[in-house]
């Protein structure tokens, strides 16, 4: 798999939570929300306003023809996280989403103090990756180093294989990205190759 434009995460939920946890999110959030989130997991995914759902879907430049959907995530009426009901999910003391394990496929997250998640782990059953992120003031990752499973050639070196970059192009009128464009630089422990870049566009539905 391509470290980053071949990842498409199979976490793509349609059931709806239980009623218990949504309240748990939304109290959670009349107390540990910033910066106008409506919920934690809104939060999670930088997300403003009453979000139903999010498909980011990549293209190379110039072949929009040829775009297809890296990521799906849906939330409920109060902003929480919607998951098949044999998905399991482990929150911290405030309500953040720390882990969403599938069995075959999962992420999981850590935060800075402002709740913006700093780390993001991701696996499937062919990939295991680590993002460690940066962020501009409107809490938008700009930088991201990628991380993968020690290279046996690199003596087990935990190093980073990969650098995105983003630049924001357009927002929309709650201030979420809509289109961004991403530069990937490779380092030489890179399994994948040449830098490149391609474009991301954010479809965001809200109720």
């Amino acid at each position: 798999m391509n470290g980053d434009m071949n990842m498409k995460v199979k976490l793509t939920c349609c059931t709806v939570g239980s009623f218990s946890l949504c309240c748990f999110c939304a109290l959670m959030c009349l107390f540990g929300c910033k910066d106008g989130y409506n919920a934690p997991d809104l939060q999670t995914y930088n997300l403003r306003g009453h979000v139903k759902s999010f498909d980011i879907n990549a293209y190379n430049f110039g072949e929009e023809e040829d775009k297809y959907c890296k990521e799906h995530v849906e939330f409920d009426d109060n902003g929480g996280r919607v998951v098949n009901s044999d998905v399991t999910v482990k929150r911290n003391s405030d309500g953040y989403l720390i882990l969403i394990d599938g069995g075959l496929d999962g992420e999981e997250y850590e935060y800075d103090a402002d709740w913006r998640v700093t780390t993001r782990k991701e696996w499937d059953t062919s990939t295991q990756i680590e993002r460690t992120i940066k962020f501009d003031d409107d809490g938008n990752p700009i930088e991201s180093e990628i991380y993968g499973e020690p290279d046996p050639e690199n003596n087990g070196e935990d190093k980073p294989f990969g650098k995105n970059k983003y630049e924001y192009l357009e927002k929309d009128s709650h201030g979420n990205w809509t289109l961004r464009s991403v530069e990937r630089i490779e380092t030489s422990y890179s399994p994948y190759g040449e830098d490149r870049e391609w474009m991301e566009e954010r479809v965001i539905v809200y109720y």
